[in-house]
């Protein structure tokens, strides 16, 4: 949650949506290799869910017509890595966060799970769309208001 803060960075500093081309091809690739993880490991309980969670999350994305928005937020992601591997490495060694390795792949990226960059990624996805759709409800029932002074004038 703590890296969520840079997700405005691609947006704000870049121009040029550099993602834009390829964006359908990576949506693509993630959404099959959630949906591959969850038959392959279908016993493995959390990462079953959290491979479920992210491959249907991706598809309402994509489905719900955000596809512009999802080149922006693959970037995002990239950068907000950075933070979530330093903070986690270190929450995982000290161990503060530990797992049971039973519902696990097993498969760790230094001490990281691998099921917590998807997890991490599902965590963005709904705080950013969330942030959106509230600020946007708000946004438009406020044009919608009249203005202070109309309500007061007799």
């Amino acid at each position: 949650m703590h890296a969520s803060l840079f997700t405005p960075v691609p947006k704000a500093y870049l121009e040029k949506d550099i993602l834009q081309k390829t964006q359908a091809y990576i949506s693509l690739l993630f959404i099959l290799a959630c949906i591959a993880g969850v038959i392959y490991y279908h016993n493995r309980l959390y990462t079953a869910i959290t491979l479920l969670i992210c491959a249907f999350t991706l598809l309402f994305r994509v489905w719900a017509g955000k596809r512009k928005s999802l080149s922006r937020f693959y970037l995002a992601f990239a950068i907000c890595l950075v933070p979530f591997f330093i903070v986690n490495t270190i929450l995982t060694s000290l161990p503060v966060i530990t797992y049971d390795e039973s519902q696990m792949i097993g498969f760790r990226l230094y001490t990281i799970p691998l099921e917590d960059i998807f997890f991490f990624m599902v965590l963005l996805l709904w705080n950013i769309g969330l942030y959106n759709y509230l600020k946007n409800r708000f946004t438009r029932r406020i044009k919608q208001d009249p203005p202070i002074s109309q309500l007061t004038e007799n």
